[in-house]
């Protein structure tokens, strides 16, 4: 279903409509993700293997709610898939939408999601002095993009950090080969987590960043002592150049 949102909900309804009359996609294509399950066609729970396990089978929670753990929605989620490669081979400008919507999001704080709004509300002076101490959040918004607040740290830092610690764990001096092979570890899963969440899903990339947060942490410690080291090593050889011209 994640896919689907990159490529499927970029399209006009009515070009979707105009697909599914060809036969290119699925009466799916026209139904909104995460319908109550009723409202998807009846093919998808006909055949039904867990008659005899209630919370796979029943379409409606205790509360009320759609049970989404429901057999069909493996069938359904598969077909989500086959039609969202679709609208990707045929409409690649979806498929753009989708990943500038999805590195958009990637960028913002963790805790820029909707349903987490009433736990933000009891915590939001944390949250505020969380996200403009350690994701740098200042008042400027993605004008045409998105309406979101920028995060600094985040936008500039992570791609900053993750890149430099690449190149130290490449080719960096006085780096043990232990410290390489960990460091490069990280900046891998940051790196996959990252393009592989930006490709498929667009809705809470910044809540699979989260996940890699603490990873990047000793890549941000990576490079503020080897830049402070550099920057003191720097200041040296600008005192002994001075020293020297009144020597």
């Amino acid at each position: 279903m994640n896919f689907w949102v990159m490529t499927g909900e970029n399209l006009p309804q009515a070009e979707l409509k105009r697909l599914v009359n060809a036969g290119e996609l699925s009466q799916l294509s026209l139904i909104r993700r995460f319908s109550p399950i009723d409202a998807y066609p009846k093919e998808y729970r006909e055949v039904n293997p867990f008659s005899d396990v209630p919370v796979l089978t029943q379409t409606r929670r205790s509360t009320g709610e759609t049970n989404y753990n429901h057999f069909s929605i493996v069938a359904i989620s598969r077909q989500y898939l086959r039609d969202g490669l679709t609208v990707a081979g045929k409409h690649p400008e979806a498929y753009a939408k989708g990943l500038i919507r999805s590195t958009t999001v990637y960028f913002l704080s963790s805790s820029d999601y909707a349903l987490l709004e009433p736990n933000k509300t009891a915590i939001a002076r944390i949250n505020r002095l969380f996200d403009r101490a350690c994701y740098g959040k200042i008042p400027v918004r993605w004008a045409q993009l998105s309406g979101r607040p920028v995060f600094l740290f985040i936008l500039v830092g992570l791609p900053l950090v993750t890149v430099y610690a690449f190149a130290v764990g490449v080719k960096g001096k006085s780096v043990s080969r232990e410290q390489r092979v960990l460091i490069l570890y990280l900046v891998l899963n940051v790196v996959y987590v990252g393009g592989v969440s930006n490709l498929i899903e667009a809705g809470e990339n910044n809540r699979m960043r989260f996940v890699t947060d603490p990873m990047t942490i000793p890549l941000v410690g990576l490079f503020i002592s080897r830049t402070w080291a550099f920057a003191l090593k720097l200041k040296a050889s600008f005192v002994r150049g001075i020293a020297d011209g009144y020597a």
